[in-house]
């Protein structure tokens, strides 16, 4: 579990200028490269390093208005993530010995929907879903005998109240 935060000029930047139906916006790159570099990370297992800013091959989001009354915007998310990383890393304890010739990725299609509160500017809703393929693994997130490609998927929701905590790499956020 890890949570990504957006500031309320972030979060604006996600919503089209438009509010009719059928309106379109491009995430900004810099939004849409910090989702994926820090946030769309291998931990199912253990602890993965977030992806570097070369790491990034694609991150687009794009989201279009689907329904619209007088105080919300109805959303359609969409995207796809690749990142790819290679070098000379350990992975995991049978690798032990020493560090090898390395290459990890995940290729992602993001799809989902939210419901932004025009009134008080925040998401009302957010629900969102990253599907793809993830492959290698790192030091300490247990992959070491599973580097094939496999099945990943990520969930994106709000937040409740009670559970505001820090992203993982809040640090790299460059706020």
């Amino acid at each position: 579990v890890d949570f990504a935060w957006f500031t309320a000029e972030e979060v604006a930047r996600f919503i089209p200028t438009s509010h009719e139906v059928g309106a379109r916006q491009a995430v900004p790159e810099a939004l849409a490269h910090r989702l994926a570099r820090h946030h769309f990370v291998d931990i199912v297992r253990g602890q993965s390093p977030s992806w570097r800013p070369q790491h990034v091959r694609e991150a687009t989001l794009v989201t279009e208005i689907t329904a619209s009354t007088d105080t919300t915007s109805t959303l359609r998310i969409q995207g796809q993530i690749h990142l790819q990383a290679a070098g000379t890393w350990r992975v995991g304890a049978p690798d032990e010995t020493g560090p090898s010739d390395q290459e990890r990725g995940m290729i992602l299609t993001l799809t989902g929907e939210a419901t932004y509160d025009r009134a008080n500017s925040r998401f009302a809703r957010f629900q969102a879903i990253a599907l793809g393929d993830r492959w290698g693994g790192t030091r300490y997130n247990a992959r070491g005998r599973d580097l094939g490609k496999s099945p990943i998927g990520f969930a994106l929701t709000l937040a409740s109240d009670d559970e505001r905590v820090p992203p993982a790499s809040i640090w790299a956020y460059g706020w």
